[in-house]
Protein backbone atom coordinates (compact mmCIF):
# COMPACT_ATOMS: atom_id res chain seq x y z
CA UNK A 1 0.00 0.00 0.00
CA UNK A 2 2.84 2.31 0.88
CA UNK A 3 4.47 1.58 -2.48
CA UNK A 4 1.27 2.46 -4.35
CA UNK A 5 1.06 5.79 -2.49
CA UNK A 6 4.67 6.58 -3.37
CA UNK A 7 4.01 5.76 -7.04
CA UNK A 8 0.98 8.10 -7.11
CA UNK A 9 2.98 10.92 -5.50
CA UNK A 10 5.81 10.37 -8.00
CA UNK A 11 3.39 10.50 -10.96
CA UNK A 12 1.83 13.71 -9.65
CA UNK A 13 5.26 15.31 -9.24
CA UNK A 14 6.17 14.38 -12.84
CA UNK A 15 2.92 15.88 -14.15
CA UNK A 16 3.37 19.10 -12.17
CA UNK A 17 6.98 19.50 -13.25
CA UNK A 18 6.04 19.04 -16.91
CA UNK A 19 3.49 21.89 -16.76
CA UNK A 20 5.14 25.18 -17.80
CA UNK A 21 3.24 27.91 -16.00
CA UNK A 22 5.76 30.62 -16.87
CA UNK A 23 4.82 33.76 -18.77
CA UNK A 24 7.02 32.57 -21.66
CA UNK A 25 4.68 29.65 -22.19
CA UNK A 26 1.64 31.92 -22.50
CA UNK A 27 3.57 34.32 -24.69
CA UNK A 28 4.25 31.47 -27.10
CA UNK A 29 0.52 30.78 -27.35
CA UNK A 30 -0.36 34.43 -27.94
CA UNK A 31 -0.62 35.78 -31.51
CA UNK A 32 0.76 39.26 -32.01
CA UNK A 33 -1.90 41.86 -32.95
CA UNK A 34 -1.69 43.35 -36.43
CA UNK A 35 -2.78 46.73 -37.76
CA UNK A 36 -3.97 46.91 -41.38
CA UNK A 37 -4.83 50.14 -43.18
CA UNK A 38 -6.62 51.16 -46.38
CA UNK A 39 -6.46 54.64 -47.88
CA UNK A 40 -8.54 56.59 -50.42
CA UNK A 41 -9.67 54.67 -53.50
CA UNK A 42 -9.35 51.47 -51.41
CA UNK A 43 -5.56 51.63 -51.55
CA UNK A 44 -4.25 48.67 -49.55
CA UNK A 45 -1.07 49.81 -47.84
CA UNK A 46 0.21 46.32 -47.02
CA UNK A 47 3.45 47.22 -45.27
CA UNK A 48 4.22 50.17 -47.59
CA UNK A 49 3.27 53.28 -45.69
CA UNK A 50 3.33 56.37 -47.91
CA UNK A 51 0.58 58.13 -49.84
CA UNK A 52 -0.31 61.57 -51.14
CA UNK A 53 -3.33 63.79 -51.67
CA UNK A 54 -3.95 66.99 -53.59
CA UNK A 55 -4.57 69.61 -50.92
CA UNK A 56 -7.64 71.04 -52.68
CA UNK A 57 -9.31 67.60 -52.55
CA UNK A 58 -10.19 67.90 -48.86
CA UNK A 59 -9.48 65.47 -46.06
CA UNK A 60 -7.42 62.31 -46.30
CA UNK A 61 -9.39 59.37 -44.87
CA UNK A 62 -7.82 56.10 -43.70
CA UNK A 63 -9.71 53.00 -42.64
CA UNK A 64 -7.95 50.72 -40.19
CA UNK A 65 -8.46 47.35 -38.56
CA UNK A 66 -6.71 45.62 -35.64
CA UNK A 67 -6.59 41.82 -35.92
CA UNK A 68 -6.38 40.07 -32.55
CA UNK A 69 -8.22 37.58 -30.33
CA UNK A 70 -9.30 40.45 -28.09
CA UNK A 71 -10.69 43.90 -28.83
CA UNK A 72 -7.83 46.37 -28.77
CA UNK A 73 -7.66 50.14 -28.95
CA UNK A 74 -5.52 52.16 -31.34
CA UNK A 75 -2.93 54.58 -30.01
CA UNK A 76 -2.36 57.38 -32.51
CA UNK A 77 0.08 60.29 -32.51
CA UNK A 78 0.99 62.54 -35.45
CA UNK A 79 3.19 65.37 -36.62
CA UNK A 80 1.81 68.85 -35.80
CA UNK A 81 1.44 69.81 -39.48
CA UNK A 82 -1.81 67.80 -39.47
CA UNK A 83 -5.20 68.06 -37.83
CA UNK A 84 -6.44 64.55 -37.04
CA UNK A 85 -9.67 62.95 -35.84
CA UNK A 86 -10.24 59.22 -35.42
CA UNK A 87 -12.67 56.65 -34.10
CA UNK A 88 -12.83 52.85 -33.93
CA UNK A 89 -12.51 52.39 -37.71
CA UNK A 90 -11.27 55.49 -39.51
CA UNK A 91 -8.71 58.28 -39.29
CA UNK A 92 -9.40 61.69 -40.87
CA UNK A 93 -6.35 63.80 -41.66
CA UNK A 94 -6.42 67.41 -42.87
CA UNK A 95 -3.85 70.11 -43.57
CA UNK A 96 -4.08 73.86 -44.09
CA UNK A 97 -1.15 74.07 -46.49
CA UNK A 98 1.17 71.98 -48.65
CA UNK A 99 3.13 69.74 -46.31
CA UNK A 100 4.35 66.24 -45.47
CA UNK A 101 4.21 64.44 -42.15
CA UNK A 102 3.73 61.14 -40.36
CA UNK A 103 1.04 59.29 -38.47
CA UNK A 104 2.23 56.89 -35.77
CA UNK A 105 -0.14 53.98 -35.09
CA UNK A 106 0.33 51.36 -32.39
CA UNK A 107 -1.61 48.80 -30.38
CA UNK A 108 -0.75 46.49 -27.47
CA UNK A 109 -2.46 43.36 -26.19
CA UNK A 110 -2.80 41.99 -22.65
CA UNK A 111 0.41 39.97 -22.97
CA UNK A 112 2.44 43.02 -24.04
CA UNK A 113 2.69 42.10 -27.75
CA UNK A 114 2.85 45.26 -29.87
CA UNK A 115 2.27 46.20 -33.50
CA UNK A 116 3.35 49.59 -34.81
CA UNK A 117 2.97 51.39 -38.13
CA UNK A 118 4.21 54.74 -39.43
CA UNK A 119 2.34 56.30 -42.36
CA UNK A 120 3.73 59.24 -44.32
CA UNK A 121 1.18 61.50 -46.00
CA UNK A 122 2.07 64.25 -48.46
CA UNK A 123 -0.41 67.06 -49.21
CA UNK A 124 0.65 68.61 -52.50
CA UNK A 125 -0.44 71.45 -54.74
CA UNK A 126 -1.46 71.37 -58.37
CA UNK A 127 0.69 69.22 -60.65
CA UNK A 128 1.10 70.41 -64.25
CA UNK A 129 -0.27 68.34 -67.12
CA UNK A 130 1.96 66.28 -69.41
CA UNK A 131 1.89 66.90 -73.18
CA UNK A 132 2.29 63.97 -75.57
CA UNK A 133 2.42 64.67 -79.29
CA UNK A 134 1.69 62.20 -82.09
CA UNK A 135 1.66 62.95 -85.82
CA UNK A 136 -0.15 60.72 -88.32
CA UNK A 137 -0.18 60.57 -92.11
CA UNK A 138 -3.38 61.32 -94.02
CA UNK A 139 -3.67 58.75 -96.86
CA UNK A 140 -3.57 60.36 -100.30
CA UNK A 141 -2.37 63.75 -99.00
CA UNK A 142 1.42 63.67 -98.54
CA UNK A 143 1.64 67.24 -97.16
CA UNK A 144 -1.30 66.93 -94.76
CA UNK A 145 -0.89 65.53 -91.23
CA UNK A 146 -3.07 64.84 -88.26
CA UNK A 147 -1.40 66.54 -85.29
CA UNK A 148 -2.71 64.73 -82.23
CA UNK A 149 -2.47 65.47 -78.49
CA UNK A 150 -5.02 62.85 -77.39
CA UNK A 151 -2.54 60.93 -75.23
CA UNK A 152 -1.70 64.00 -73.13
CA UNK A 153 -2.86 63.75 -69.52
CA UNK A 154 -3.19 65.67 -66.26
CA UNK A 155 -1.19 64.24 -63.35
CA UNK A 156 -4.04 65.23 -61.00
CA UNK A 157 -6.71 63.35 -62.96
CA UNK A 158 -7.84 61.20 -60.02
CA UNK A 159 -8.53 64.39 -58.05
CA UNK A 160 -10.54 66.08 -60.79
CA UNK A 161 -7.70 67.53 -62.86
CA UNK A 162 -8.19 67.65 -66.62
CA UNK A 163 -6.73 69.21 -69.74
CA UNK A 164 -8.88 72.07 -71.01
CA UNK A 165 -6.73 73.73 -73.69
CA UNK A 166 -4.34 72.58 -76.44
CA UNK A 167 -1.83 74.90 -78.11
CA UNK A 168 -0.23 73.87 -81.41
CA UNK A 169 2.77 75.73 -82.86
CA UNK A 170 4.65 75.23 -86.13
CA UNK A 171 8.10 76.76 -86.51
CA UNK A 172 7.42 78.85 -83.40
CA UNK A 173 4.14 80.32 -84.66
CA UNK A 174 0.89 79.50 -82.92
CA UNK A 175 -1.42 77.77 -85.38
CA UNK A 176 -4.27 76.76 -83.10
CA UNK A 177 -5.29 77.15 -79.47
CA UNK A 178 -8.30 74.91 -79.04
CA UNK A 179 -10.34 72.71 -76.72
CA UNK A 180 -10.12 69.75 -79.09
CA UNK A 181 -7.06 67.46 -78.79
CA UNK A 182 -6.15 67.18 -82.48
CA UNK A 183 -6.08 69.14 -85.70
CA UNK A 184 -5.34 68.60 -89.39
CA UNK A 185 -2.75 70.78 -91.04
CA UNK A 186 -1.49 71.01 -94.61
CA UNK A 187 2.18 72.00 -94.84
CA UNK A 188 2.73 74.47 -97.71
CA UNK A 189 5.96 73.19 -99.23
CA UNK A 190 8.94 70.85 -98.88
CA UNK A 191 11.33 71.43 -96.01
CA UNK A 192 11.76 70.96 -92.27
CA UNK A 193 9.06 71.86 -89.76
CA UNK A 194 9.20 72.08 -85.97
CA UNK A 195 5.79 71.08 -84.57
CA UNK A 196 5.23 71.87 -80.88
CA UNK A 197 2.49 71.20 -78.38
CA UNK A 198 1.60 72.67 -75.00
CA UNK A 199 -1.47 71.75 -72.91
CA UNK A 200 -3.17 73.57 -70.02
CA UNK A 201 -5.09 72.04 -67.10
CA UNK A 202 -8.27 73.29 -65.39
CA UNK A 203 -6.22 75.18 -62.79
CA UNK A 204 -4.34 77.19 -65.42
CA UNK A 205 -1.02 75.30 -65.29
CA UNK A 206 0.76 74.72 -68.61
CA UNK A 207 2.79 71.66 -69.49
CA UNK A 208 6.31 71.72 -70.81
CA UNK A 209 6.35 71.99 -74.58
CA UNK A 210 7.07 68.85 -76.58
CA UNK A 211 8.12 68.90 -80.20
CA UNK A 212 8.30 66.77 -83.32
CA UNK A 213 10.52 67.44 -86.37
CA UNK A 214 8.93 66.76 -89.76
CA UNK A 215 10.76 66.59 -93.11
CA UNK A 216 9.10 66.91 -96.51
CA UNK A 217 11.02 66.28 -99.73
Amino acid sequence: MKNIFLIIVLVLLIIISSCDTSSDYYDDLNNKPQISVKGPFDTDFGRKHIDSLKITSGDYVLFYNISDEETLNLTLTYDPVFTVQYDHEKIIVSADEICAGNLYLSTKDTFGAVDEMTIQIVFYGNLPPVAILDIYDVPGFPFEKRIDASRSYDQDAKYGGEIVLYRFLINGKEIQKMYHPYMYYTFPRSGQYDVRLEVMDNEGAWSRAVFYILYFN
